[in-house]
């Protein structure tokens, strides 16, 4: 329940605002006013959901102290609120890493425990250190789409998008109806972008674009550079605009500061 009710609260938008809203962003001298305002009660909206959800999962652990699935989820919450801005890795790597190992404690041959210890080393920026935890969960469970999604995005992360390629497509053949559809997709076209292959990367931009789901925003974020990259500027500022439309306060200080 607290898995589905922190992705369900987690739209686009962020503070509650119609999906699919593809309303103009505001011009003229109330522009900046605007977004700050907008950027506001999306980064209060993301609190409420982040804090509920650590509750329920809490709540599970409370009630069943033996329940892997509660820590990997508290772990995987910490991850998350990073990515989300909604504190600072280092007030979350320690719990993330402590619910990981305590999910491992129970069943040390779990894939989801392992893939929620890799996540904690993402937390850090240690995507190369998250790689063979990643591929161990892959070992025992092939069919794991959340892991070959975080192995290529580790890969992309580490600067072997060529690598990262195939699981990055193995995550979206395994689950193609997932909620993270946009996500497999805009690693997809990172992963083609860092490789040099730029048409592929918005290709696969595009179609992260066209998803749905928590968070979509940063499927724009391989788009935007691809066609950087490509001299189409007028493309990437329609692109940019798009994304700031779904994320009013990202920029290039909140990328480095919160996105791993």
């Amino acid at each position: 329940v607290a898995s589905r009710s922190w992705w369900a609260s987690s739209s686009d938008n962020g503070a509650g605002s119609r999906r699919g809203d593809t309303s103009a962003a505001p011009r003229g001298d109330s522009l900046s006013r605007a977004y700050a305002n907008r950027a506001a009660l999306a980064r209060a909206a993301r609190t409420a959901t982040a804090s509920r959800a650590k509750s329920m999962f809490q709540s599970a652990i409370d009630l069943d102290p033996s329940l892997r699935a509660a820590y990997s989820g508290l772990a995987a919450t910490n991850f998350y609120e990073y990515i989300l801005g909604v504190a600072s890795p280092q007030v979350l790597v320690q719990p993330a890493f402590e619910a990981a190992r305590k999910a491992l404690e129970i069943d040390a041959n779990d894939p989801e425990a392992i893939v929620a210890l890799a996540r904690a080393y993402q937390l850090e920026g240690k995507h190369t250190e998250a790689i063979p935890y990643l591929e161990a969960a892959i070992a025992l469970n092939p069919s794991l789409a959340q892991g070959c999604y975080n192995l290529g995005a580790a890969l992309t992360f580490s600067g072997r998008g060529q690598e990262a390629i195939p699981h990055l497509e193995s995550a979206i053949r395994l689950s193609p109806r997932d909620p993270w559809t946009a996500h497999f997709m805009a690693r997809l076209s990172e992963a083609h972008l860092f490789a040099g292959r730029l048409e592929d990367a918005v290709a696969w931009g595009r179609k992260a674009r066209s998803q749905s789901g928590p968070w979509a925003w940063t499927a724009r974020l391989g788009l935007v550079s691809a066609l950087g990259h490509l001299g189409r500027l007028d493309e990437a500022r329609t692109a940019l605009e798009e994304m700031k439309g779904k994320r009013p306060d990202v920029s290039l200080t909140f990328m480095r500061k919160h996105f791993p």
